[in-house]
Order: structure tokens, then sequence, then C-alpha cells
């Protein structure tokens, strides 16, 4: 019986405990890009997660790493490999 109301008591502190609260959709705003040689770079202004995509003229792409921004501005420059010219900057948001 003791075992019983043990299970039966930590059932209910299991219930208890508040649910993990989920992050709320971005809020990126302000967000804009451009391309010089060799060069792409994205921006973005308020809270949100993102990366930046860089289409080369040689066929190649270049990703970059996620940045966090929080009720702030965020900007990443990407170079194509091999001095090869930049054609496009495209804006990723985290999903």
């Amino acid at each position: 019986m003791p075992q019983r109301l043990l299970a039966l008591i930590a059932g209910f502190a299991i219930a208890a405990v508040p649910a993990t609260a989920v992050a709320a959709p971005s809020q990126l705003h302000d967000c804009g890009t451009k391309v010089e040689q060799s060069v792409g770079t994205g921006w973005c202004s308020g809270t949100g997660t993102f990366s930046i995509q860089v289409t080369c003229a040689d066929g190649t792409s270049v990703t970059g790493s996620w940045i966090r921004v929080t009720n702030g501005y965020g900007v990443r420059s990407l170079s194509c490999s091999h001095q090869a010219l930049a054609t496009g900057v495209t804006i990723v948001e985290a999903p």
C-alpha cells in the first residue's frame, strides 16, 4: 500500500510541473541584403533567428551559421570561395 501511495503522489507531482514554453514566432523585420563583388551581406532587426545563403557566379553557394537577434540588430557577411563574384543573397529564417 505505501508503494501505491508513493506512486500516486509522484504522478500528481509530475502532472503539476508546468509545460515548457514554446518559442514565439519570429518577429524579424527591416531585413535587407546587398552584394559587393565577392561578398554577400544580410541583416535583420527585431527578435528571431536567421542565416544567409550567398549564391556565387561559379555555381556554388555559401551558407552562414545561425544568428539569434533579441530586440536588436544582426548582420552577417560571407564571401564566395576562390574570389568568385557573389550574385545574390537570401535570408533564411530558422524553422
